[in-house]
């Protein structure tokens, strides 16, 4: 039995969907563990990817603060940044996290910098639209439309 139900099961939680498949969480947690263990330089590469992505991330930040007007230092943006992603990953149950996710940034720029919280929403239009852009960019290529 994977660790993580375990854990829960110990603190009393009873996850009816979780005795049902066993012999599947088993699987998924072998695959990770190999994954983990087998294929370490993957590992690594994948890790050094999603940091990569995090660094751009905060640098994104630090850029929209720039052209919205403010200067915003690393530590700040990097912070900021890191609760996005945990926030991003509360977010998993509502497709496209929509509104949820532009709440999180509100309320941590709001958190960390009180005197700039209007920063926030316009932080968070941004970053929706560059996302929105994506997607219609990746869907125009994925059918064709742009070779």
């Amino acid at each position: 039995m994977p660790r993580l139900s375990i854990w829960i099961r110990e603190l009393g939680f009873k996850l009816q969907i979780v005795t049902g498949r066993k012999e599947e969480i088993r699987e998924l947690d072998a695959e990770i563990y190999s994954f983990y263990n087998r294929n370490r330089w993957r590992f690594r590469w994948c890790a050094l990817i999603y940091l990569g992505g995090w660094i751009f991330d905060t640098f994104e930040i630090m850029i929209t603060a720039c052209f919205l007007g403010l200067e915003l230092g690393w530590h700040h943006a990097f912070t900021i940044e890191a609760f996005i992603g945990l926030a991003r990953g509360f977010n998993t149950l509502i497709p496209g996290a929509l509104v949820i996710q532009e709440f999180s940034v509100v309320g941590l720029f709001a958190l960390f910098m009180p005197e700039h919280s209007g920063l926030g929403a316009k932080y968070a239009t941004v970053r929706k639209a560059h996302i929105a852009f994506f997607a219609v960019l990746g869907g125009l290529i994925q059918f064709g439309e742009i070779t």
